[in-house]
């Protein structure tokens, strides 16, 4: 594990704006929550691994940046050593499992700042979902090479969102975990990814709860870019909320009119497909509940021979 001092003086100039989490649950437990904060206990100017429980793997840059809101980075300096493929920072949470009508919540303020002008090589920064057996269940991928976003999956499958990133942009990232249903979304700045993956696609693996990390991938080991991540506010918490249901109202020409029931002030979405195939689920209505339900028209034209619908929580 990294214990190297390093200079902030480059990175302090750049700073996270705080944006208040997109939804509301009926109920909050929080697991762990830190700003980083030197009222916490931590010190500027010293690494994140090591403070605090944070422990890392491999010695690329981690750190604490000072200022009237401290916040942490990752990358920026080298790694000791070009046979390394990546450098990790986590916090062991160990949660075990997550019972069922709730649904795990993973909440971070961040930034990817570009490497400097004349740098050319760009690397991957990710986070990275965990269990309690150190099994690596999924990765969200921020790809600062061409600034799109991909989820990566246990069985190393990747698949493009859609949706890119700015350099230097503060975003909200929130990514949301239903154990018992073993799926996961996410949300960036309230915009849904759309991901509604499997939490792990390998049925031996324990569904639990271990940790977040995040990672600095180095796309060319032996010549990293100076790209660095800057994260605050990280926060992990236990949500619960009621499971959607879905009611057939009428039909009218084949078109469906369907009524959503859930909490109030919990998005969701309702989703459509004609063969019930995992990649053939398409979003038709995202909404979020008041009153207790809400009220949608499926709008395919011409309406298929079959159809089938599911509702679900998003971000």
């Amino acid at each position: 594990m990294s214990r190297r001092i390093f200079s902030f003086g480059l990175l302090a100039a750049c700073a996270l704006l705080l944006l208040l989490p997109p939804i509301a649950f009926a109920g909050s437990t929080v697991i762990f929550s830190t700003g980083f904060e030197q009222s916490e206990g931590y010190i500027a100017g010293f690494p994140l691994d090591g403070q605090r429980g944070w422990v890392a793997n491999g010695t690329g840059g981690n750190g604490v940046l000072s200022g009237v809101n401290q916040q942490v980075f990752l990358g920026y300096n080298a790694p000791l050593s070009d046979s390394e493929t990546s450098t990790t920072v986590w916090k062991p949470l160990n949660y075990g499992s997550v019972l069922s009508n709730s649904i795990l919540k993973f909440y971070v303020e961040m930034a990817v700042i570009d490497s400097s002008p004349g740098v050319i090589d760009r690397d991957e920064f990710r986070w990275s979902v965990y269990n309690t057996n150190d099994d690596r269940l999924f990765s969200l991928i921020f790809d600062n090479g061409s600034l799109e976003i991909f989820s990566f999956l246990s069985d190393g499958t990747t698949y493009d969102t859609g949706i890119s990133f700015k350099n230097g942009v503060s975003y909200t990232l929130v990514i949301l975990m239903d154990f018992a249903q073993n799926r996961w979304n996410a949300s960036l700045n309230g915009s849904d990814l759309k991901i509604n993956g499997p939490i792990s696609v390998n049925p031996q693996v324990p569904l639990t709860f271990g940790d977040v990390d995040a990672v600095w991938f180095y796309t060319d080991p032996a010549n990293p870019g100076d790209n660095y991540m800057l994260f605050d506010n990280y926060q992990v918490s236990l949500e619960s909320a009621t499971r959607p249901t879905l009611q057939s109202i009428s039909a009218t020409n084949r078109q469906f009119r369907l009524r959503l029931f859930g909490e109030n002030r919990v998005g969701y979405a309702v989703e459509a497909s004609s063969t019930l195939a995992s990649n053939s689920w398409v979003a038709i209505a995202t909404n979020i509940v008041s009153s207790g339900s809400f009220d949608l028209v499926d709008p395919m034209q011409p309406p298929p021979s079959q159809r089938f619908y599911r509702g679900r929580w998003v971000p």
